[in-house]
């Protein structure tokens, strides 16, 4: 697969998981409510287990996007601060640049890489469903992000 920007948008799963994964984490310790607590820490392992997938597929060699992690860490505290719906919709919002990288991942994969880049761009499709279902009161608005954690480990 080779198009101007494969580089950039292959390297940006990795800084979105980094910042993902710090983000979620830090908006779970600083939560004091239970029920987000563990939607946080559900969002948090999704990041964690795409990061996984991630250098599994790269063969693990690629430097830490250290920004990444500190603009993560930054928002979460953020997003821990605000109100809920207020989080949902800027959760839900922030996916949108992301899907865009990762949609133009999957057009220009191989057949031997789709999968990969499927899951990747599921997962972030996972993350904005939860966001805008979380944001209209649906009970059970984490399903599409927990679907998604099952298949990977079943």
């Amino acid at each position: 697969m080779t198009y101007p920007q494969f580089e950039e948008d292959l390297y940006g799963i990795y800084k979105s998981e980094i910042m993902g994964e710090a983000l979620f984490s830090v908006a779970s310790t600083l939560s004091f409510n239970q029920s987000r607590k563990a939607k946080w820490d559900a969002l948090a392992k999704l990041e964690t287990q795409t990061k996984e997938r991630y250098l599994a597929f790269v063969h693990g060699d690629q430097r830490y996007p250290t920004g990444s992690r500190i603009a993560g860490l930054a928002i979460g505290v953020l997003l821990a601060l605000m109100p809920w719906k207020t989080a949902m919709k800027m959760v839900g919002g922030g996916t949108a640049p992301f899907m865009a990288t990762f949609s133009r991942l999957l057009e220009n994969s191989s057949a031997e890489d789709e999968s990969f880049y499927r899951y990747v761009l599921q997962h972030e499709e996972a993350i904005a469903a939860f966001a805008a279902n979380e944001a209209r009161g649906e009970t059970n608005a984490l399903r599409p992000v927990t679907d998604l954690l099952e298949r990977a480990t079943s």
